[in-house]
């Protein structure tokens, strides 16, 4: 005679079976998504130390230290505009000074590279991070590159063959609308350049408090 089959008890092993696995898929992916939010927040703070990094070095270097240079650079002019060569050396010395900065972006860019900027779930933050370190923050250091360059290659190697870099006295007095000339173009680059680390200063700032507010979110 034949067994007979209890369905009820094989429907609830069945269940059983199912909901186990279901449970098991559940527990892995709440523990995956725990670690992914746990790494991205370790990431925020990471961040917000390169940003508060670039924040001090803008506030309490480089602008200040920029429009130093290029008040000095002024007064170059004027000096040079007025034949009065023997008070330039002071402004002199200032006005040919290089201070430039990149963005600390170590953070940000190794995210990027293990394909990490996923764990952000806000676009809109991703979209920020992108425009602030890829879009602003790089135009501000070819700014810099530009002015370098024209500093190297057409001021400083002028002035080497042209003027007495001890005396600060042109070999040829009838040379001074040339420098005048490239005085200016060069003042022009380093005010092109506080603007954009003024931009990227203000962004830097609305960045931080956008990563701040999100982190205090999570937590």
């Amino acid at each position: 005679m034949a067994k007979k089959i209890d369905w009820t008890n094989q429907f609830f092993n069945f269940l059983g079976v199912i909901l186990g696995v279901l449970l098991a898929f559940f527990i892995n992916e709440r523990a995956n998504s725990n670690k992914d939010r746990k790494e991205s927040l370790i990431i925020m703070e990471s961040l917000l130390g390169d940003l508060q990094e670039d924040i001090q070095a803008y506030e309490n270097f480089l602008i200040p230290q920029n429009k130093l240079i290029l008040q000095n650079l002024e007064n170059l002019l004027e000096l040079i505009n007025d034949g009065d060569y023997e008070n330039i050396d002071e402004p002199f010395s200032m006005a040919l000074q290089v201070e430039n900065y990149g963005p600390t972006s170590a953070t940000y860019t190794s995210t990027k590279s293990t394909g990490k900027l996923a764990l952000f779930e806000d676009i809109e933050l991703q979209k920020q991070l992108s425009n602030y370190y890829e879009s602003i923050a790089e135009e501000s250091v070819k700014k810099g590159e530009y002015q370098v360059q024209y500093f190297t290659s057409e001021l400083l190697a002028w002035l080497s063959n042209n003027m007495d870099l001890i005396s600060n006295q042109l070999y040829r007095p009838s040379d001074s609308g040339i420098l005048l000339n490239k005085l200016l173009v060069y003042s022009s680059l380093i005010d092109q350049k506080i603007v954009s680390y003024e931009i990227s200063l203000e962004k830097a700032k609305i960045l931080k408090e956008e990563l701040e507010k999100v982190l205090e979110e999570n937590k």
